[in-house]
């Protein structure tokens, strides 16, 4: 009798132990510091352009206008603290945001979810956001109204985007280079998003895409 009791108090003590083990202590911080290398790739309507001779001379060309990534420009410059499991803060370049994002994750990709709605308004042709492979959880179109100079209004909850890859977090990002048949370059810096090549299909057909893309590494 003696010595059963003496093993249930032991198998008791066990799953007392194991239990303080999965306990996650909050908060959590996880802060950005290093960049990968990047991948620069040459676009057209007609799809990703493949001569490296090509390639090179349009990069040589706009290599000025290209954001340069350096690693000690990166660090702590977005920070994400989990104040529980499904609610974080988000401070980018030392600012904290007012309120606290929703937590989700879809097949790897974790959604920092704003509270508040945004409203966007677009023409019929191509926008920037057909460029993204992620979209917000909350997204919906509606027709903008005769006279407004636009086609429709989105109205969506903005997502940060984190990567969860081999236990460790990244931010996808990707830089965007517009060059008109005129030669006007119009730039987009620093979107935190991946690229999706089908958003193409809305591109003006004389007109070139420069993507680069790269993760920020979070600990």
């Amino acid at each position: 009798m003696k010595k059963n009791l003496i093993i249930f108090v032991l198998f008791l003590i066990a799953g007392i132990y194991s239990c303080k083990k999965d306990v996650v202590e909050y908060p959590i911080t996880y802060s950005s510091y290093s960049i990968s290398d990047p991948t620069i790739k040459i676009y057209t309507r007609n799809g990703e352009v493949t001569s490296s001779v090509l390639v090179n001379n349009i990069v040589n060309r706009y290599q000025s206008n290209l954001n340069k990534l350096e690693n000690d420009k990166i660090k702590e410059k977005i920070v994400v603290t989990y104040i529980s499991e499904d609610s974080t803060e988000l401070t980018i370049d030392k600012i904290k945001e007012d309120k606290l994002r929703s937590v989700h994750e879809i097949d790897g990709v974790i959604y920092l979810e704003k509270q508040d709605t945004s409203i966007f308004p677009f023409g019929p042709l191509f926008k920037v956001q057909d460029l993204n492979k992620y979209y917000p959880l909350y997204y919906t179109e509606t027709f903008a109204p005769p006279g407004s100079g636009y086609s429709k209004y989105s109205r969506f909850k903005e997502c940060f985007f984190l990567i969860k890859n081999g236990g460790k977090l990244k931010i996808p990002m990707f830089d965007f280079f517009w060059i008109h048949n005129t030669g006007y370059l119009i730039s987009t810096p620093e979107i935190n998003n991946s690229f999706k090549e089908d958003g193409l299909n809305n591109f003006f057909v004389n007109d070139t895409m420069i993507i680069q893309e790269y993760l920020i590494e979070m600990k």
